[in-house]
C-alpha cells in the first residue's frame, strides 16, 4: 500500500487504547506504544516509552525514533507488523477486533451478504440472509435463516429461535456479535486478526506420547516456520493447531477460544494445504476453484467468477484459468503453480488463518521462493500462516518472522527447543559462535539442525527456557483467556444438503467424463461381455415337451425320452450359465466401478469433510453417479444377451434384477473404498470380496446341494437372490411335461406338474396329494422359491444396508 495514502493529520497513533489509529490489542502493547509522524514527504515511528519497545526490522534494533518505509518491517514488543499495515489510510485493528455498535431500534434486524440487509457482512461465508435478530422488550433473540455455514452462539452452532444473555457471542463467518448491557450488540470482525495459541499442548496417539507439553502464541501478520529433524513432530504438531489431531492435554486457543470445543465455528476460518494434491487433476483451475466455492458457499456464479478471477490475480497464476490442472506426473502445471493452485483453494474464502504442510517440497528453488514470497504478501494482509519447511535456502529462510524449532531425542518426546525471529536470531541461538560474526551474510539454516544435533533437547528447552525469546514471545503473549465455564460441547450436525448434493453430483459427472479412455473402457465393459456370453452359448434350444413322447410307439418313445431329458437338462445348464454370469457381471461392474471412488481422492475428501463436508450428500452424490452407470451396464448387457440368446423370460423384470444387484455391488465398491487406507489396497479387496460372492452364488453349485454352513451363508450373498428369481423368471417358459409312474424324470428334485428348466438349480418342493401342487419342505433343508417381490426386497435390504456401512466406515475414520 503506498505511503502517501496517510491520513491528512500527519499522526498515527499505535497502541491498545481504543482510540488509537491502529489498535492492537494484545498482551504484550502498551496503551499508547508508538506513533507515525510524516515531515516534509517522509515518514518516522516514533516510541511512545512502551513497555516492551519498538525496533524496526530486526528485534534487536530498538529505535526511539527512525524514518520507515513501505518495505519496512516493525516490532512492537515481539510482534512483527509490516509498515503497509500500519500506513493504510483506515484504522487498522490487530488482535481483539474494535467492537463496533450494531443498531437495534428495529424489532427485527436481518444479518447477510445481502447490501440492503440492516447489518450487511462483507464475507463471502455469510449467506444473502443469513440470521435474524429481533428484539422483544429487553430480551433478545438470535434465529438462522436456514444458512449454509450456520449460526453460532458461543461456539455451538443454533438450530432455533435463541435467546441471547448478557456477555454471549453469535458467530457468523469471521464476524463476532457480542451482547453487551442494555441489550447492545457489538460487532467485531477477524479478517486478518485471529491469534493462534498454543497452552500446554500435548500430543499422544495410540498411547505414545509424541510431543511434550508446548505452548506459545502466533499472531495476526505472521509467517511462521515450523522447523525440526525428521520425526520430531512437526506435522503432529501442526495438525494439532488446525484440528486434525485432538492433543491429550493442553488447549489450543483461538482468539482466546478453544478450537476443540467450538470446532464448528472455526473450521471454515481456517485453510489447509497438505503435503498431497487437494485438487483433481482431471479439472481445469477454475472448475476446482468453482466446485470448492459452492461447496463452502452460496455464492451464485458471478460472484464464484469474480473471486476467482481475483484469486488467481493475486497468486499470479489469472493466465492458468482454464488449464487442466494435471496430475505432478503430467506437467500441465509446474510445481510451483499447482502449489499456487492448492493455496488459493483454502483462499476462496478468505480464510484468515492458514496452515500448511511443506509447500516447497520438490520444488525447484526459484518455485520455492515464489511460494514464500506469496505466503509473506498474504501475512502482510494480516493473515496468521504456519508452515512446516525443511532445508529452505537462506533466501528462503529470511522471508519468515519467526521460527518455532521441535527437536526430539531418539526415543523421546518431540519438545519445544525455540520460538522466536529466524534471521538472524534462532541461528545465533542454535550456533553460538554466529553471534561474534559482523558479517551475517555466511550465515544459512544449515547451522540450526547441526547446531541443534550437537545438544541433547532436554539441554535446547532448559537454554530456551532461560532466554529472552522465551519471556517475548511466550511468556509476554501468554494473554487473558476466555474461561471453561462460558465453552460447550459443540456436536456438528451435518445432514443431508440438497445443494452440496447437486454440487457433488455435478463435480463426478465431470470427473468420470474428463478421463476419457477411463470412460470408454467402463461403458464397453458390458457390450463386449454380453456380446461373448451370446457367443459362447448362442441361441438357446428348447427340446420337444416330454408329453409328446406318450404316444410314440414305446421302443421309439424311449429312445425320444432319454434325447429329450439331455435336451432339457442341457437347456437347463445353458440358462443358468447365462444368468449367472449376467448377474456375476453385474455385480462386479457395480463393485469395480466404486472401488476407487473414496480411496483415490482421500486427500481431498478429508480436507473438505474438515470444513463443512456432509456425509449423506458427499455418499450419495458419488452413488447417484454409479446408479446411472449401474443402468447403462446392466441395460446394455441384458439387451444383447436377451436377443442374442434368444431368452423368453420377462425383460423388465429381469432387468430390474440385474440393477438392484448391480446398485448392491456398487454400494459394496464404496464400503471397500471407504474402508481402505490405499487404492492398492481397495483393489486386492476386490476378488477378497466378490469371489465368495460368486461361490455362493448357486450358479457353480445349487444351493439345496450345498452343505448346511454354507447354504446359510448364501443368504446373505446378493448373486444368490438375483440369480435363482432371474433363473425362474427365464424358466417359466420352459417347462418339462410330467411323466407318471415308472417313467417319472427322477432328475428333477421337486418332481410334479409342469417341471420348468429351473428345478435343476432352484427345486420347488411340492407334494401331490389329490393330484394339487402344495409347497412343501425337502428333507434336505432346501427353502421354497421366493417371490419377485421378496428378492426385490431382499437385495434393497442389503443395499441400504451397505450404503449404511458406507456412511459408517467413513464417521468412523473422522478426526472431530
Amino acid at each position: 500500500m503506498p505511503v502517501s495514502t496517510i491520513p491528512s493529520t500527519r499522526t498515527r497513533r499505535i497502541g491498545r487504547a481504543p482510540d488509537s489509529d491502529v489498535v492492537i490489542d494484545l498482551p504484550m502493547i502498551s496503551w499508547e506504544h508508538a506513533r507515525i509522524v510524516e515531515e516534509n514527504g517522509e515518514f518516522f515511528i516514533e516510541d511512545l516509552q512502551s513497555r516492551n519497545g519498538t525496533a524496526l526490522n530486526q528485534l534487536n534494533n530498538r529505535i526511539t525514533r527512525s524514518r520507515i518505509t513501505a518495505s519496512d518491517s516493525v516490532y512492537l514488543g515481539s510482534l512483527k507488523v509490516p509498515a503497509t499495515r500500519l500506513l493504510g489510510i483506515s484504522n487498522t485493528a490487530i488482535g481483539a477486533a474494535t467492537a463496533q455498535p450494531v443498531d437495534l431500534q428495529e424489532q427485527s434486524v436481518i444479518i447477510g451478504r445481502d447490501p440492503e440487509c440492516g447489518e450487511p457482512l462483507d464475507d463471502p461465508l455469510a449467506s444473502w440472509n443469513h440470521a435474524k435478530i429481533t428484539r422483544s422488550g429487553n430480551a433478545v433473540f438470535i434465529e438462522d435463516l436456514s444458512s449454509r455455514n450456520g449460526t453460532f452462539v458461543d461456539g455451538v452452532r443454533i438450530t432455533s429461535k435463541t435467546e441471547l444473555r448478557l456477555g454471549e457471542e453469535v458467530g457468523i463467518g469471521g464476524f463476532q456479535f457480542r451482547l453487551v448491557e442494555n441489550g447492545k450488540l457489538e460487532r467485531r470482525e477477524y479478517h486478518g486478526n485471529v491469534s493462534i495459541s498454543a497452552v500446554g499442548v500435548c500430543v499422544a496417539v495410540g498411547g505414545k506420547r509424541l510431543l511434550d507439553p508446548i505452548s506459545l502464541t502466533v499472531y495476526p501478520s505472521e509467517l511462521v516456520a515450523l522447523m525440526g529433524p525428521a520425526g520430531a513432530g512437526k506435522t503432529t504438531f501442526l495438525k494439532a493447531l488446525n484440528g486434525y489431531t485432538p492433543p491429550e492435554a493442553g488447549n489450543v486457543l483461538f482468539n482466546g477460544t478453544d478450537l476443540y470445543q467450538s470446532y464448528d465455528l472455526f473450521r471454515q476460518q481456517m485453510g489447509y494445504v497438505p503435503q498431497d494434491d487437494i485438487v483433481h487433476s482431471q479439472l481445469t483451475v477454475r472448475e476446482a476453484l468453482y466446485f470448492s466455492t459452492k461447496l463452502r458457499t452460496d455464492l451464485n456464479d458471478k460472484e464464484i467468477d469474480a473471486r476467482i478471477d481475483k484469486i488467481l490475480d493475486d497468486l499470479g497464476i489469472l493466465d492458468k484459468k482454464d488449464t487442466l490442472i494435471g496430475s505432478p506426473e503430467k506437467k500441465v502445471l509446474s510445481g510451483g503453480q499447482r502449489k499456487r493452485v492448492n493455496i488459493a483453494m483454502e483462499l476462496i474464502t478468505d480464510t484468515p488463518v492458514l496452515f500448511l504442510d511443506e509447500p516447497t517440497s520438490g520444488l525447484s528453488s526459484y518455485d520455492a521462493e515464489g511460494v514464500v514470497d506469496l505466503l509473506k504478501r498474504l501475512a502482510g494482509g494480516g493473515k496468521t500462516i504456519i508452515t512446516t519447511i525443511h532445508q529452505p535456502s537462506i533466501d528462503v529462510y529470511r522471508k519468515f518472522d519467526n521460527l518455532i524449532m521441535i527437536s526430539r531425542d531418539r526415543g523421546g518426546c518431540g519438545s519445544l527447543a525455540y520460538y522466536g525471529p529466524t534471521f538472524p536470531d534462532s541461528i545465533e541461538f542454535f550456533h553460538p559462535p554466529a553471534q561474534q560474526q559482523t558479517d551475517k551474510s555466511t550465515l544459512n539454516p544449515e547451522m540450526l539442525l547441526t547446531g541443534l544435533a550437537k545438544q541433547p533437547t532436554a539441554e535446547w528447552v532448559k537454554r530456551y527456557g532461560q532466554s529472552k525469546y522465551r519471556k517475548l514471545f511466550v511468556e509476554d503473549r501468554s494473554g487473558k483467556v476466555k474461561g471453561e465455564g462460558s465453552q460447550k460441547e459443540v456436536s456438528a450436525t451435518r445432514s443431508f444438503g440438497i445443494a452440496q448434493w447437486w454440487t457433488l453430483f455435478r463435480r463426478n459427472i465431470v470427473l468420470r467424463t474428463r478421463d476419457r479412455a477411463q470412460l470408454i473402457i467402463t461403458l464397453l465393459q458390458a457390450p463386449l461381455f454380453a456380446v461373448l456370453i451370446a457367443l459362447v452359448f448362442g441361441t438357446v434350444k428348447e427340446p420337444d415337451n416330454l408329453s409328446k413322447v406318450l404316444s410314440a410307439p414305446a421302443q421309439q418313445a424311449a429312445v425320444s425320452l432319454a434325447q429329450a431329458q439331455r435336451d432339457f437338462s442341457e437347456l437347463s445348464g445353458n440358462l443358468a450359465g447365462i444368468q449367472f454370469l449376467l448377474v456375476v457381471a453385474a455385480i462386479w461392474f457395480g463393485c469395480n466401478n466404486a472401488a476407487r471412488d473414496v480411496v483415490g481422492e482421500w486427500s481431498i475428501y478429508q480436507r473438505e469433510r474438515m470444513v463443512n463436508l456432509k456425509l449423506p450428500s458427499y455418499v450419495f452424490s458419488k452413488f447417484a453417479v454409479l446408479m446411472g452407470l449401474c443402468i447403462f451396464q446392466c441395460l446394455t448387457l441384458l439387451t444383447v444377451v436377451y436377443f442374442g440368446c434368444d431368452l423368453h423370460g420377462s425383460y423388465l423384470r429381469e432387468a430390474g434384477i440385474l440393477v438392484i444387484s448391480s446398485l448392491v455391488g456398487a454400494a459394496l465398491g464404496l464400503a471397500i473404498s471407504a474402508r481402505s487406507a490405499t487404492t492398492e489396497t481397495a483393489i486386492a479387496l476386490l476378488p477378497v470380496v466378490l469371489l465368495p460372492v460368486i461361490t455362493l452364488g448357486g450358479g457353480i453349485r445349487a444351493i439345496y446341494k450345498m452343505p448346511a454352513p454354507a447354504r446359510v451363508m448364501s443368504y446373505v450373498a446378493p448373486s444368490r437372490w438375483a440369480f435363482e428369481r432371474n433363473m425362474i423368471e427365464e424358466a417359466k417358459d420352459h417347462v418339462c411335461g410330467y411323466l407318471p409312474g415308472p417313467q417319472r424324470w427322477d432328475a428333477c428334485p421337486g418332481g410334479g406338474k409342469g417341471v420348468d428348466a429351473a428345478t435343476l438349480q432352484v427345486p420347488e418342493a411340492t407334494s401331490e396329494s389329490n393330484d394339487i401342487r402344495q409347497p412343501a419342505q425337502l428333507t434336505n433343508g432346501a427353502g421354497l422359491r421366493y417371490t419377485y417381490g421378496e428378492s426385490i426386497g431382499v437385495l434393497g435390504g442389503m443395499l441400504v444396508v451397505l450404503l449404511g456401512s458406507v456412511l459408517l466406515f467413513l464417521r468412523m475414520r473422522d478426526i472431530l
